[in-house]
């Protein structure tokens, strides 16, 4: 299926051959006309296009696979045999019409496609909720049986066929295998793959005659501490001014169209858990044949470049293969230690080498940007439960390696642009819209900045310094707004320039083990190589290409064209994949902390709101994380959810449904009398506004006077305006806390009925009362129980999590701070829902 969807792909850019297996797909396309025939090669005409077909509540659509990220193309229901579609069809539709046109199903999904579900019960039957869409749907199978599987259970059907059984929605273990079967990412590699990894052996140095001997050479990889896969290494030489960055040689393994390389570009990239990997290539290869362990002779694509001396720029650069012999794997925190030292130490080149990755990137940020990135690593337990959080920042060592494979990566993007006339692969970041800057700006404003004049990069700058002397958060906040008012980065087989780098050219060369771009990347210039003198590629124009490369160039070029849409596609993939997996896990954390109070900065006002937990464990009277008083437009005080330490005692008061000694069920009269509580402390607010009014207007008065001339009169004026400051801050205070109290109340209420109908009651008979009262009773004494092992808990374990934001009493304002409470968590959606009381 994956062959032919390439194919079609290499269609739509074009290719010479035509492969034999695919002849009759090509024969239907060109007999609809569908074959540009002013062409030299076999193309697609532009008034076509390939769509897969997807089928949901809301309609047909169609999605061009050449361009997965666009649009999908509403097809009518009943027109043009839309109804005669099934989801994962791929058809040929003409496009330059008033209506999309279905010219032709090429390929059917013959299988009916395979469906996650939870098991839920609705009117006392068993249903299930779809984990991709969370529909609830009806299932093909008998309730007898569907009850005689565990509670909560989450399986795999198609058809009337249960495929697999992943386990209990409640068990943490089980969030890794939702997120496997929801992304289609295989677990494990084909036997034959395997086997294949295993055939290769160790290197022999004598064996590799050819290739350049730098085992004498001490080079050293920087990794993360719990890294296993090393793809790069790199050795700084202080007397000629040399720097060695080595990158493993995946392709000397994985050749084209092996069952090694077709089990890698299914998976296109490495996904990475806080607590496994699941890789693109078996472990034989990636974290032991291809990686760059200490003190073993590995394969390596060399980049020899040395600096000058003054201006730190390349002089002369070389690419050749060779052998290397490691001498360590030191992890960040190991390098930022030499770093940091001024002794002697055999790695003491460190140093030096930094003082001059920083020079490039000085240079590198005259046209590129640079933002501040905080990582937070989540460890898990050994039941799958959130164990620890750690905010890793960067620091110095990090861009020492950063700025050597960013050069690695650049030399690498010139060879192609240069040799490769009719393509490559290249990373492409285009600059962001007319529209976006503005927002960026104003949101800057807003938030306090003056905009400077001047091109965009300087005004970035500007911000950016201005934002470090305010300190690290307000810089990080400033550019997680400056990032996301930029587009997506992608690959693309033309040649285009990178914005966020500053490169007019720029590739990926430096990860082939977690990354199919870079192993193309690799293929394209080891062809290359064939054509320079001892295999050694140097950075020389004007160099004429043998007829035998420039095909083989071709050819790698027509299936690399029809897998970088792919690739595009999987890197998104993968990227909601990892968030998706982190989210579930802070869902988790979050069920045991229902009516817990944290702390909420907002990443979107609209509705519904979105926010990120900024402070797990916050206290109410903490100053820091509380609003501070905001003149409105009428030059009154406006307050946003202020407090002062002593409105803990109120909340404190409350019971947490999740504590020991657990609200008592409220009856509904109870529940009436607690909204006419609340309409009257909304009643009490307007009166207060109207007296807020008025005492702002008084002290505009006294502020006006001219007759306080005497210093006596100024002191009593003065007492007189801070007796009205004093009593508009504590009306404003008890209608807080008050509203506080009584709106934490109903949370609380709302969640412990909320638990009286909780999913251990939804496999109950519902003929039979008597057992349902006692499931009911047993829930309770089940949740009592739980809490005592959730009260452990640390609530601190949130930050960084997203949350929905379901109610707030107030507008809300993009980055800024509020309380919030958490009203309830959905761990099929893994969603956490807050309100802003």
């Amino acid at each position: 299926m994956q062959d032919l969807e390439e194919f079609l792909v290499s269609l739509v850019v074009g290719r010479r051959d035509l492969p034999k297996k695919f002849a009759s797909v090509y024969e239907q396309l060109r007999s609809c006309g569908a074959i540009a025939k002013d062409s030299a090669l076999h193309r697609l005409s532009p008034a076509f296009i390939i769509a897969r077909i997807h089928k949901n509540k809301g309609g047909v659509f169609a999605h061009n696979i050449a361009s997965p990220k666009a649009k999908g193309l509403r097809l009518g229901r009943g027109r043009n045999g839309a109804s005669t579609l099934a989801n994962g069809d791929i058809a040929l539709l003409l496009i330059r019409s008033k209506d999309p046109r279905i010219i032709k199903v090429l390929n059917r999904h013959s299988t009916p496609a395979s469906r996650l579900v939870c098991l839920a019960q609705k009117k006392g039957k068993i249903i299930g909720i779809d984990c991709k869409s969370l529909e609830s749907i009806p299932l093909p199978f008998s309730q007898k049986s569907l009850r005689a599987l565990p509670k909560h259970c989450v399986l795999a059907y198609q058809g009337t066929e249960i495929t697999k059984i992943l386990g209990s929605l409640l068990d943490p273990r089980i969030d890794e295998h939702i997120i496997l079967d929801k992304y289609n990412f295989a677990s494990d590699f084909s036997q034959q793959a395997k086997e294949f990894a295993k055939s290769f052996g160790i290197v022999d140095v004598g064996y590799y005659t050819d290739r350049v001997d730098l085992c004498d050479k001490p080079f050293i990889t920087i990794d993360p501490s719990d890294a296993k896969d090393h793809d790069d290494a790199v050795f700084w030489e202080q007397d000629s001014h040399t720097l060695y960055i080595a990158i493993a040689d995946v392709s000397e393994y994985v050749a084209p169209n092996t069952e090694l390389d077709m089990q890698a570009r299914s998976r296109c990239f490495s996904l990475y858990f806080p607590h496994i990997c699941y890789p693109m290539l078996p472990n034989t290869l990636s974290q032991s044949l291809c990686s760059l362990r200490a003190n073993e002779p590995k394969l390596a694509l060399v980049w020899e470049i040395v600096l000058h001396k003054r201006t730190k720029l390349p002089r002369s650069a070389r690419l050749y293969e060779a052998v290397i012999t490691p001498r360590a794997n030191i992890s960040y925190e190991q390098a930022q230690g030499i770093l940091d030292s001024s002794g002697e130490s055999e790695l003491a080149w460190l140093r030096d080498l930094y003082s001059n990755t920083q020079k490039l990137k000085a240079k590198r940020l005259e046209s590129g940007y640079d933002f501040m990135s905080v990582d937070r690593a989540m460890r898990l337990d050994t039941q799958g439960a959130i164990e620890s959080i750690h905010i890793h920042t960067a620091c110095p060592s990090h861009s020492l390696i950063e700025e050597a494979m960013l050069l690695a990566n650049i030399l690498s993007a010139q060879v192609l642009a240069d040799l490769c006339e009719e393509g490559g692969i290249y990373r492409a970041h285009e600059p962001p819209s007319d529209e976006r800057i503005y927002a960026l700006l104003s949101q800057a404003k807003e938030l306090g900045y003056t905009i400077p004049k001047g091109d965009f990069h300087a005004q970035i700058q500007a911000l950016q310094k201005d934002a470090l002397k305010r300190g690290e958060n307000a810089r990080e906040q400033l550019d997680t707004l400056i990032i996301k008012s930029q587009k997506e980065a992608r690959y693309t087989d033309k040649r285009e320039a990178h914005f966020g780098l500053g490169f007019a050219a720029y590739t990926h060369f430096t990860s082939p083990i977690r990354r199919y771009s870079d192993l193309i990347a690799h293929r394209l210039l080891k062809t290359l190589m064939r054509d320079f003198p001892k295999r050694t590629i140097t950075l020389q124009r004007g160099v004429s290409l043998a007829s035998k490369t420039r095909k083989q160039i071709a050819y790698i070029l027509e299936s690399s064209g029809a897998i970088i849409p792919l690739l595009n596609e999987k890197e998104r993939q993968i990227a909601r994949a990892e968030a998706e997996f982190k989210d579930r896990k802070y869902t988790r954390l979050a069920s045991g902390l229902v009516g817990e109070c944290v702390g909420v900065r907002v990443v979107d006002e609209r509705y519904p709101a979105l926010g990120v937990i900024c402070a797990g464990d916050f206290n109410v009277g903490d100053s820091a994380l509380l609003k501070k008083h905001r003149l409105s437009p009428s030059g009154i005080p406006c307050f946003k959810a202020t407090a002062d330490p002593k409105s803990s005692s109120a909340l404190k008061s409350i019971k947490s449904p999740t504590s020991n000694t657990a609200i008592p069920r409220i009856l509904e009269e109870e529940k009436h009398a607690l909204c006419e509580k609340l309409a009257a402390i909304d009643k009490q607010a307007q009166a207060l506004e109207s007296t807020f009014l008025n005492c702002g207007q008084e002290i505009q008065k006294m502020d006006s006077r001219e007759n306080v001339d005497c210093h006596a009169d100024k002191s009593a004026h003065n007492d007189n305006k801070n007796a009205i400051c004093e009593k508009v801050d504590s009306s404003k205070q008890a209608h807080f806390l008050s509203s506080r109290a009584l709106r934490q109340q109903s949370v609380a209420i709302h969640t412990h009925n909320a638990q009286d109908t909780s999913l251990e009651s939804t496999f109950d008979n519902p003929n039979a009362k008597t057992q349902k009262v006692d499931s009911r009773k047993n829930a309770r004494k089940n949740a009592q129980s739980i809490e005592s092992s959730n009260a452990k808990k640390n609530p601190a374990l949130l930050q960084g999590a997203r949350v929905v934001i379901t109610q707030a009493p107030c507008e809300l304002m993009r980055d800024e701070l509020y309380t919030a409470v958490i009203e309830r968590v959905d761990l099929i959606a893994a969603k956490i829902y807050v309100q802003i009381p």
